[in-house]
C-alpha cells in the first residue's frame, strides 16, 4: 500500500510541476533580449517589453479561463481578478516609491524586473487554474 501511495503521489507532483519544465516563449524573448542589450538600461527596456507582453498573456489566459468556468466560477474569478488588479497597482506604486529615491540605472532595471515579475506570476497562476481544469 505504502509504496503505490508514493508512486501516485510522484506521478502527480511530476504532473503538476512537470509543465514548467518548458520555458514560456515570453522566457525566451527576454532572455534573448538581455543577452542582445547588456547594459542596465537595455536590461530595463527589456523587462518592460516582457512586462508588456506578460500584460497581453495575463488577458488572454483570463479570458480562456472564463470560458471553462460557470457562471457563479465566472463572478469569483472577476473579483479576484479586480482585487489583484488594486494589488497590482498598490506593489507598483511602492516599488516606484522605493526605488524613485535610488541612483543608477541597476535600479531600474529592477524596478522593471520585479513589476514585471508580479504580473508574471499571476499569470502563472491564472495558468495553473486552466491547466488544472483541462487535465483533472
Amino acid at each position: 500500500m505504502g509504496k503505490i501511495f508514493f508512486i501516485i503521489l510522484f506521478l502527480y507532483v511530476n504532473s503538476i510541476f512537470g509543465q514548467e519544465n518548458t520555458k514560456h516563449e515570453i522566457d525566451i524573448f527576454l532572455e534573448e533580449c538581455v543577452n542582445e542589450n547588456q547594459t542596465m538600461s537595455g536590461s530595463a527596456y527589456c523587462y518592460s517589453e516582457a512586462q508588456i507582453k506578460w500584460d497581453y498573456e495575463l488577458n488572454r489566459v483570463y479570458k480562456e479561463l472564463k470560458v471553462k468556468l460557470n457562471s457563479e466560477q465566472k463572478e469569483i474569478l472577476k473579483n479576484a481578478q479586480l482585487k489583484w488588479i488594486a494589488f497590482r497597482d498598490v506593489e507598483f506604486e511602492l516599488l516606484e516609491t522605493v526605488y524613485s529615491s535610488l541612483l543608477g540605472t541597476i535600479y531600474l532595471a529592477d524596478l522593471a524586473f520585479y513589476k514585471m515579475e508580479i504580473v508574471k506570476k499571476r499569470v502563472l497562476e491564472l495558468e495553473n487554474y486552466l491547466y488544472t481544469l483541462e487535465n483533472y
